[in-house]
């Protein structure tokens, strides 16, 4: 029989296959890129193959992630450095990183004006709260309708900062607003319409990735029936 694994072996075990993961990911992706870049030689039917195979390699390195952040969780890892860094950068470098996906859906992706030209600066670790506010792009393009518009908006304080995702889709169910986030949510999620569930552990991971950045993800609830995912990150003060 087996022996019984700890939490902080089941992760560190999950680390290790999250590492392994990403080389042969990497080079299958390196591979694929290049033979897009001869692009001109195949033909339309080539050419499409080619950029699913890229979607796809984009899809596992957003699972690749998340057994990376629960490998984090299990660990009780919290150490993560934050640093100052430029907000308008963040959300071009999510909108252009989640472009691809939305494409892939028909789902038009809009960053608000205010978001290009903001000259806040945020307090947080760069590499989580990307990982986070992608996080909450992909669970909104997964979830809108084709030809719909999923939005990236900012809202600014004196103390903080908050990028609004927002889409069309089914509204959150009311069964699992209060544990959207959780990992329990996540597995109740999937069978119910309106759950949300995404690939990747979506909101899950987004939130883990948030708390890890020292930042916070949220969903704001909407009379209207849009979904509202809120990022908010503190300022650089």
């Amino acid at each position: 029989m087996a022996e019984p694994l700890t939490s902080d072996v089941l992760g560190e075990l999950l680390g290790l296959l999250a590492h392994d993961l990403r080389n042969p990911l990497s080079a299958l992706h390196s591979n694929v890129g290049y033979l897009g870049s001869l692009s001109d030689r195949y033909d339309e039917d080539a050419k499409e193959a080619i950029a699913d195979a890229l979607l796809s390699c984009d899809g596992l390195r957003t699972v690749i992630d998340s057994v990376e952040i629960l490998s984090h969780v299990l660990t009780g890892t919290t150490g993560f450095d934050r640093a100052g860094f430029g907000l308008a950068a963040l959300i071009q470098e999510a909108a252009s990183g989640t472009h691809p996906l939305a494409k892939s859906h028909e789902v038009d992706l809009e960053t608000s004006e205010s978001c290009s030209k903001t000259s806040a600066r945020v307090l947080a670790n760069r590499d989580m709260a990307y990982r986070a506010l992608t996080g909450l792009i992909r669970n909104s393009i997964q979830h809108a309708p084709p030809g719909s518009i999923v939005r990236v908006s900012l809202e600014e304080d004196p103390r903080s900062c908050t990028v609004l995702v927002s889409d069309d889709g089914t509204p959150l169910n009311d069964q699992i607003i209060e544990t959207a986030f959780t990992a329990v949510g996540q597995i109740t999620s999937k069978s119910l319409r309106g759950g949300r569930y995404s690939r990747g552990l979506g909101l899950y991971c987004a939130k883990v990735c948030a708390d890890l950045a020292g930042t916070d993800a949220a969903f704001r609830p909407d009379r209207a029936g849009v979904n509202t995912f809120v990022f908010t990150l503190p300022r650089d003060l």
